[in-house]
């Protein structure tokens, strides 16, 4: 228990929070560096810590490793894939330096792996471990797609309204969980290898599978759960386009610019039927 109007001389109360915040992400100082014989903020706040059975600098060490461990915790489970890739040390080890970069500002733990992928993808940028970020953006795009909000299927009744001089205008909307997803890194063969039950995880060549060309993955909830679904480089264009609010019109031209054999007609009946295009306006 901590009374606020000890701090300090009484300091408000968000002062106090804040030191109290400072204290559970602050690194400790070590004992013979130049900080060592300096008050640090854990120092500052413990000796404001009414002591009722434990003491101070103990109650505030439990509140400490609480805070990494669920804060790791949640990691954990937005990106199991890369927590089986990297080990347990290695993983407890940046997300606790990731911790001290994006510190939780909610009490909601799912929303801190944001940007732990741009984190990876930054820290091993320039060494053989840089397919990581990329598996680490693949499944956080999985956790988007899963809490996404649900639509109903195209009202095929409202299009076939839709006159034919107004096709230049109609703009096609994806199912809210729709996401793409392109690496030069086959991130879905090492995505499944890593989430499987046997716990077996095969050889993958990357130098190989990069010879192959980028992989274009549609990510997709469906009624009966996460959908992964590789595109081509016409498919991946055509719905990038879609989802950024373009044109049937130019998406069907930018997927032409990827191969002439694009069908425009099976392509829209194909994603139609399976739900990926929900809704369309005019842009007038």
């Amino acid at each position: 228990m901590v009374e606020p109007s000890r701090l300090a001389g009484g300091e408000s109360l968000r002062m106090l929070q804040a030191a109290f915040m400072r204290a559970l992400l602050d690194p400790l100082p070590e004992p013979d560096s130049a900080q060592g014989s300096l008050l640090s903020t854990c120092d500052i706040v413990a000796r404001e810590i009414v002591a009722r059975g434990i003491a101070p600098a103990k109650r505030l060490s439990i509140y400490r490793k609480n805070t990494e461990t669920n804060f790791a915790a949640s990691l954990r489970l937005s990106f199991p894939a890369t927590y089986r890739l990297v080990g347990k040390d290695y993983f407890r080890h940046c997300a606790r330096l990731y911790q001290l970069q994006r510190p939780s500002c909610s009490g909601d733990l799912h929303h801190v792996g944001e940007a732990f992928a741009e984190y990876l993808a930054q820290l091993h940028a320039h060494d053989r471990y840089c397919y990581i970020g990329d598996i680490a953006r693949l499944e956080w795009l999985c956790q988007q797609s899963l809490l996404a909000a649900d639509r109903s299927p195209l009202d095929l009744a409202k299009l076939a309204a839709v006159d034919l001089s107004d096709y230049d205008s109609l703009c096609f909307l994806l199912h809210p969980s729709v996401r793409l997803f392109s690496s030069k890194f086959p991130c879905q063969t090492i995505w499944q290898a890593n989430t499987a039950d046997d716990n077996t995880s095969e050889n993958i060549d990357l130098d190989l599978a990069s010879d192959r060309g980028p992989e274009y993955l549609l990510i997709f909830r469906d009624s009966l759960g996460l959908l992964l679904q590789g595109l081509n480089a016409c498919e991946y264009s055509f719905l990038g386009n879609l989802q950024r609010g373009e044109t049937f019109t130019t998406a069907v031209q930018a997927a032409n610019t990827e191969s002439a054999a694009f069908n425009p007609s099976d392509s829209l009946r194909r994603w139609v039927a399976m739900r990926v295009i929900v809704d369309f306006k005019l842009m007038r």
